[in-house]
């Protein structure tokens, strides 16, 4: 488990707030993603974006405190906003016409099928009584 959620045991709303500002840089990354895709090409953008993910990604492991993790958490959803809005196009530019449509379509499938997944585990593990199994102590 992570060591600032044993150690501090966040209130709720400090929890709500982690969850959410993931999603506020999505935003962000949605807003910027146009701009760096002219300018720097799309392949080139969808680059970017993993290297700033992975920034992201590094910035939560290795948080020792809150606004760290916030950081973290911003970062990596900003660098998902860049692919969630470049991949699609760049996929649709290099596919083959006759398999564009059925390519992007199973790239969307897969991306609903692992949130709806994800979703579900943490929605099991919240109600588990296995203390080493569940998200809190």
């Amino acid at each position: 488990m992570l060591p600032l959620l044993t150690c501090r045991h966040p209130a709720k709303i400090s929890t709500r707030a982690i969850g959410s500002s993931y999603y506020g840089g999505v935003i962000l990354g949605l807003l910027v993603a146009s701009l760096l895709a002219n300018h720097f090409g799309r392949k080139r953008a969808i680059q970017i974006g993993g290297c700033v993910g992975l920034i992201g990604a590094i910035l939560q492991a290795a948080s020792h405190n809150i606004a760290t993790f916030f950081a973290g958490r911003v970062i990596a959803g900003a660098a998902s906003g860049v692919m969630l809005m470049t991949v699609n196009i760049y996929q649709s530019e290099i596919a083959p016409p006759s398999q564009r449509g059925a390519m992007v379509a199973f790239q969307i499938l897969t991306l609903t099928v692992a949130g709806t997944f994800a979703s579900c585990v943490g929605y099991a593990c919240n109600f588990s009584s296995n203390l080493s199994f569940s998200w809190y102590e």
